[in-house]
């Protein structure tokens, strides 16, 4: 499998299969989504649902016969339930653990479907009398949003001078994006066409007063492009000095980037004595749950950079990192490995070094410029 859609177009294929083979089949669109409370299931289909008028069944009494007909050898789901008016809820066994794994060392975070191929043009509108922090962070923003908005296959450029900008043809651009420091500006914007985005004041603040130090140059460009993304694109943000300083928890760059740091640091011990992350389920097992609930969140992946992409919104998939991080220190919490028998300890070492590349990926997108301009 090379794409998320990939997972969720085999259970879809496998339900209208299944629909055919018992007659109940009407072309209708139905949604087959990986539900945000995990509560309901690693994927859900409200099928039964939308076949109800159609076939002049109770949505679970449609919802019982898809279940006791699906071929579910080629799924791999530990159980299968109904809930509310028909829902129908797949648990995902350990075989999606690889898959999905597999998947995220192959690729990366190139892992979306690229449906969009749509044309942006992102208009930074900066001028050199304005605040450097507040340039800094409208900056971090229109490269998060960049990077972003190519993850979906989009074509994206970025202006960051009138200049620039009078020598595109804007005719080019199915979206123009005019993104400025908040309050600032509008006027110096050369076209007249598109959205506009203003983007709040960051300033660094030592409990008794404001101050004006080149927040950038103090912490560095990846973190403080990560704590530029930490609020939505309007809101006001104030950095604490001594969390800006200091590598802990409240420090959001050190609190996703020491996820990395573990998992690279644990594997890079068990591999020196002699464990090797295998490819297979039969070589290993997966004893934590929590680790598994990390690689099923992948799977919402493409949902949040879909929204993050719908708002103009980098923050949203901020807070998604930040979460799936949290996640980590739950997990982390349970990582006994030394006690683990050794199918155990290789199963963790291949979620770790999934987790690894993920986080490290994913944090790029919003701290980095990954994409050439």
């Amino acid at each position: 499998m090379r794409q998320i859609n990939d997972i969720i177009d085999l259970f879809k294929i496998n339900i209208i299969k299944t629909l055919k083979d018992e007659n109940l089949y009407f072309n209708i669109d139905f949604d087959v989504t990986i539900p945000e409370d995990s509560s309901f299931g690693d994927i859900s289909t409200n099928v039964s649902l939308k076949l109800s008028s159609y076939l002049k069944k109770f949505p679970r009494e449609i919802a019982e016969i898809i279940i006791k007909k699906l071929d579910k050898s080629s799924l791999y789901v530990n159980r299968i339930e109904i809930a509310g008016p028909g829902f129908i809820n797949f648990y995902l066994d350990d075989n999606w653990i690889i898959k999905i794994g597999s998947m995220i060392l192959k690729n990366g975070i190139d892992i979306l479907k690229k449906d969009s191929s749509e044309n942006y043009l992102l208009h930074l509108v900066l001028n050199a009398s304005l605040n450097e922090n507040d340039i800094n962070r409208a900056s971090a923003y229109a490269n998060a949003l960049l990077n972003i908005l190519r993850l979906k296959g989009n074509r994206v450029c970025l202006a960051d001078t009138i200049e620039k900008e009078k020598s595109l043809n804007l005719d080019n651009f199915g979206h123009i994006i005019n993104i400025f420091p908040y309050g600032h500006l509008k006027n110096l914007c050369y076209n007249t066409k598109g959205e506009t985005v203003e983007v709040g004041s960051i300033s660094l603040d030592d409990s008794r007063k404001r101050l004006n130090e080149n927040i950038k140059d103090l912490i560095g460009e990846k973190r403080f492009n990560f704590w530029a993304l930490s609020k939505t694109v309007k809101r006001d943000i104030s950095i604490p000095l001594g969390s800006a300083l200091i590598n802990n928890t409240d420090n959001p760059y050190f609190f996703v980037s020491y996820v990395y740091e573990r998992a690279n640091n644990i594997n890079y011990i068990l591999e020196k004595e002699g464990y090797k992350i295998g490819s297979n389920l039969k070589d290993m097992s997966f004893n934590l749950a929590e680790g598994k609930k990390i690689i099923f969140e992948i799977l919402n992946f493409e949902k949040v950079i879909d929204e993050a992409i719908k708002f103009k919104e980098p923050y949203k998939l901020f807070n998604y990192l930040y979460n799936l991080c949290a996640q980590f220190y739950e997990y982390n919490r349970k990582l006994f490995i030394r006690e683990f028998e050794e199918k155990d300890i290789l199963g963790n070492m291949f979620i770790l070094n999934v987790i690894k590349v993920f986080v490290s990926k994913t944090l790029d997108v919003l701290t980095d410029k990954v994409f050439d301009i």
